[in-house]
């Protein structure tokens, strides 16, 4: 299910004679400058930043379930039983629909690294997004995960999804100075049940 697949009709309407935005199978929404959201992520506390991020990105993960689902499935059966790509896919439209860039997946063995490109958010959106994708895979999966910044390179960013088992010492060994690469490295070294996963 490519992003450009999807039927995106209608996916948000201005109801202008109420004064309001609305997105499909969402709740109300607000436009507003992404610079704003910027400066509001670089003064926030962490905290803050991870509420707004769970705000954000449970909506999304269930939206994406329910279009998986259709009108005749469970949502979490219906994310077990695709694939991958329609999971990346689905999360890109979301993001995509609501102006915070592009999305896209690198398959590292087991691995599955999450790459955003063209923020308008910049790094100062990292955290928010990190958790905005962490909360919309729980709501898609069910489960509790972790999502890590493994890096960012001028306009694009890193995430990988992992066990929240792998997760914190993942952090650790980024914050020591290993390279994100030899990090990836070691978790294949791991049993399967610690490694990173989708």
């Amino acid at each position: 299910m490519a992003t450009s697949e999807l039927d995106l009709s209608r996916a948000v309407v201005f109801d202008l004679e109420s004064g309001l935005v609305r997105l499909r199978g969402a709740p109300l929404q607000v436009l507003l400058p992404a610079q704003a959201l910027a400066e509001l992520c670089r003064s926030a506390g962490p905290e803050a930043r991870r509420g707004l991020g769970r705000a954000m990105g449970g909506p999304v993960g269930r939206r994406v379930a329910a279009r998986l689902a259709g009108e005749s499935q469970d949502a979490h059966a219906a994310v077990g039983e695709a694939t991958q790509h329609e999971v990346v896919a689905g999360l890109a439209a979301e993001l995509a629909i609501c102006g915070l860039g592009v999305l896209g997946a690198e398959q590292w063995g087991r691995a599955l690294v999450l790459v955003h490109d063209r923020s308008p958010l910049g790094a100062a959106g990292d955290e928010l997004l990190g958790e905005m994708l962490r909360a919309a895979l729980e709501e898609m999966a069910g489960t509790a995960l972790g999502v890590v910044l493994l890096e960012r390179d001028g306009a694009r960013a890193r995430f990988l999804v992992a066990s929240t088992e792998a997760a914190p010492a993942v952090r650790e060994r980024l914050g020591a100075g290993e390279s994100w690469g030899a990090v990836l490295a070691e978790l294949h070294r791991r049993p399967a049940h610690s490694e990173a996963q989708a």
